[in-house]
């Protein structure tokens, strides 16, 4: 059981990032807490990206996909700071679960 998800400025940079927009929903799963998000995981993702990542990263531009893959990129112009950067943040089990149920 994982106590911390780690969220990579990276990510941001690829429509594969966030484990393919699933990181929240499986990290949750594999710590046996499930939360109804009517049917929408990836904005489960685009949450907690926008509460504990960018906050460290306010520079960069992002905007929203909706799609089956990583739902939260970066804009072009920010795709090569994003991919060198070396910011993440570990958010805790509570800290996404409050995320999610203060929708």
């Amino acid at each position: 059981m994982v106590k911390k998800l780690v969220l990579d400025a990276a990510c941001l940079a690829h429509k594969w990032g966030f484990y393919d927009g699933d990181v929240v929903s499986e990290f949750l799963a594999d710590n046996n807490v499930f939360i109804d998000c009517t049917g929408n995981s990836n904005q489960m993702t685009t949450d907690v990206v926008k509460k504990y990542l960018l906050p460290l990263i306010p520079n960069v531009e992002v905007y929203e996909v909706c799609t089956h893959h990583n739902p939260i990129r970066c804009k072009d112009e920010w795709i090569e700071y994003c991919e060198k950067c070396d910011i993440c943040v570990e958010v805790s089990l509570n800290e996404i679960v409050s995320t999610i149920m203060g929708r």
